[in-house]
C-alpha cells in the first residue's frame, strides 16, 4: 500500500504539499518512506490529516449524504389484485397550464418533507413512518418498448 502513495507523492502536487514536500525531491527515498509509513499507521496520521482538512474547510457547510437502510421489510412478492372498491379515487381534474385567470384563486401548494418537519416535534417526525406496498409500474420509455417493474415500493 505504501508504494502506491509513494508513487502518488511522485505525481500529485496537492497531495505532496499536504504532507509538507514542496518538491518532488523532498519526498524522502522509498526505503526511508518505508519506515516512516508505518509510524504513520501506528499514529492513525492519516485520519487526523483528513479530520483537520475537513474542520478546516468545512466547519461552516452542511454536508449531504445519502443513508442506506437494509432492514428487511415483509411485504408480498407479487402485487394482490385490487377489487374496484380498493382502487383510490379519481383524482381532481387538473388546472389548464400556464398563466391563471384574473378570477381564478389557486389552490396552496402542499408543503414538502423537510418543510413539514420544520414545525413537527422529533417524535411527530418519527410517526410518520415507512410505507411499503407491493404494485406494478410501467416505465414508458422516449423510445422503444416500455418496461413494466413488478416490485415493493418503499416511501418514507
Amino acid at each position: 500500500m505504501w508504494t502506491a502513495l509513494f508513487e502518488r507523492l511522485q505525481i500529485d502536487r496537492a497531495l505532496r504539499r499536504t504532507c509538507g514536500w514542496e518538491r518532488r525531491s523532498d519526498v524522502p527515498s522509498e526505503a526511508t518512506f518505508s519506515r516512516a509509513f508505518a509510524e504513520f499507521a501506528a499514529q492513525n496520521l492519516p485520519e487526523q490529516l483528513h479530520e483537520q482538512l475537513v474542520r478546516r474547510h468545512l466547519r461552516d457547510h452542511i454536508i449531504g449524504y445519502i443513508l442506506r437502510d437494509a432492514t428487511e421489510i415483509e411485504t408480498r412478492e407479487k402485487p394482490c389484485r385490487r377489487s374496484p372498491d380498493d382502487l383510490p379515487p379519481p383524482a381532481p381534474p387538473k388546472r389548464k397550464r400556464g398563466r391563471p385567470r384574473r378570477d381564478e384563486v389557486l389552490p396552496p401548494k402542499p408543503l414538502t418533507r423537510i418543510e413539514q418537519q420544520r414545525t413537527q416535534s422529533l417524535d411527530e417526525m418519527r410517526a410518520g413512518g415507512t410505507a411499503a406496498s407491493s404494485g406494478v409500474m410501467q416505465l414508458r420509455r422516449p423510445v422503444g418498448a416500455s418496461r413494466w417493474l413488478v416490485g415493493i415500493s418503499v416511501q418514507s
